[in-house]
């Protein structure tokens, strides 16, 4: 797993899990994008767009640009058998966002 990289200018992280071919990606909200892999559609990356607004609305606090750049730390947790957490903490405060590891594409289900 490579660290997290947050994109200031377009207001993203990524959040590289494991390396492989991108076969599909899949818009869970309007903040993030999986990317999966053909081999079992397991996830390989994480995308949140708006990441400002994301942040703002699982922390319940506003979350700049600023602050996502120069104070948030942007981890992954240990792995889950289920669920792939994206981890952030600022300060003394902790938040995970989960996301379950296997979904059925309607590509990959309907062959």
């Amino acid at each position: 797993m490579q660290k997290p990289v947050y994109d200031l200018k377009s207001d993203s992280i990524y959040f590289k899990i494991r390396s492989g071919k991108v076969y599909e990606s899949m818009e869970l909200s309007s903040h993030i994008l999986v990317d999966l892999s053909l081999r079992n559609n397991s996830i390989i990356g994480i995308e949140i767009l708006g990441a400002s607004i994301f942040l703002s609305s699982l922390t319940s606090r506003k979350i700049d640009k600023d602050t996502i750049k120069n104070r948030l730390l942007i981890y992954l947790p240990p792995e889950d058998k289920e669920e792939v957490k994206l981890g952030f903490s600022l300060g003394n405060e902790k938040y995970v966002y989960a996301i379950p590891k296997l979904y059925t594409s309607p590509i990959v289900a309907g062959c």
